[in-house]
Formats: structure tokens, sequence, C-alpha cells
């Protein structure tokens, strides 16, 4: 069912976009003012973003109103559930197009509003940085963390395991775009996630993070 292109022009043809490029400011605006040439009025566009503030991107679109903040979480394939982020320019029709876009694909969905991070990763990311500096600290090793979150909170995963999963270079560019937006210190990458990065442990993806 997938047909692929590297045309941009080709969504002119779209009843929706789902937009899913790296976690980086910079590049997710060259990208929507690229996007602003070629949507028709009726293109919904939803931004799969782990932390960007949907008005930011979707201010450079002609028809703000026809964008929606869509966090599909990671793996899409095993998730049921996504985090939908509603800015004060979204209206009613593209909430509702994106729901029945949702309902397709037998997604569950809970909308929130427009802040960086959002609910789930604002947490999450949050809980990632502090639980790398936990290993730095040498507190505890990364399968203790997992353990105590996996056994005494019941997550079906732990949190450095799904950190590996998201991958450790989306973690500090998202961790980037939080501190900068939230001007929160606390978001600043930990050492230990910006050393590993540099290193190229970026988790499942390379076959090493804080797991092997």
């Amino acid at each position: 069912n997938l047909q692929l292109t590297q045309d941009l022009a080709k969504v002119r043809t779209c009843d929706g976009i789902v937009e899913n490029i790296v976690e980086r400011v910079a590049e997710k605006e060259a990208l929507y003012r690229k996007l602003s040439e070629f949507l028709t009025v009726g293109t919904w566009v939803a931004v799969n973003t782990s932390c960007v503030p949907i008005r930011r991107l979707a201010c450079l679109l002609p028809h703000p109103e026809r964008t929606v903040g869509l966090h599909l979480m990671n793996p899409v394939h095993q998730s049921r559930h996504a985090e939908m982020i509603r800015a004060d320019l979204t209206s009613d029709r593209t909430v509702q197009d994106v729901q029945f876009f949702l309902e397709q694909l037998k997604l569950g969905h809970t909308q929130v509003r427009d802040r960086a991070g959002f609910v789930s990763n604002r947490i999450l990311m949050l809980t990632v940085n502090e639980a790398s500096k936990v290993i730095e600290e040498e507190t505890a090793s990364a399968t203790q963390v997992d353990e105590i979150f996996e056994q005494c909170f019941g997550h079906r995963m732990g949190i450095l395991a799904t950190a590996d999963l998201i991958g450790l270079d989306t973690i500090v560019d998202t961790l980037v775009v939080l501190c900068d937006e939230l001007r929160d210190a606390r978001f600043e990458p930990s050492e230990r996630l910006k050393q590993m990065v540099a290193q190229g442990k970026l988790g499942r993806k390379t076959g090493q993070g804080f797991h092997s």
C-alpha cells in the first residue's frame, strides 16, 4: 500500500499528511516552508513530533487551522494509542478528520493542549535524563534502573530500554528543544547521553546504547 517518492509536489493529491522527519526545529521549519507551496486547502497536516510546539510549524503554512499534532508512540506498529495535540489555531474540522484517520488505523488517542513536549515527552525525557545521571554517578546499572521501573512500578519496558528503542540521538535532540522552549536547565542533556551519542552508541539501531 506504499508509494515511495522523493517529489514533494506529490502531496498535492493527499487528503492528509503525517510529517515525521528528525526532531530538529530548523529542519522542520525548512520542510514546512516547502510544503506550503504544494498544500491544497483541504489537506490536513499532522505533525508527528516528540516535542516541537505545533503552532510554531502551523504558522508557516497557508492554512494553519488545518494542522494538528499527532505524536505516534514508538514502536508505531505495536502502539494502539496516540497523543493528539490541538493548537489554538487548529479547527474542529481538522480534529474530526484526524480522528477519523486514527479510527481507520484502529488507534485510540488522548487530546491535549499545545505546549513543548506536550504530556508524554515533557515527563519521559526528563525521566530519561535523570536516569542517565544515575548511571553516570554509578548509583546503579542500566539493568538495575530498568528492573526497578518494571518490577516496582509495573512498566512494560524500563526507562533506559525505552530510550534505546527511541534512539539516544533522538532523545538528545528532543531534550535540546525542550530546554530551549521551556527555558528549564533540567532538560539540558546529561554528559552521559551526549558522550554516548558522540560515540555512535544510539541504542537498538546501532546495537549498543544503555543496553547491548
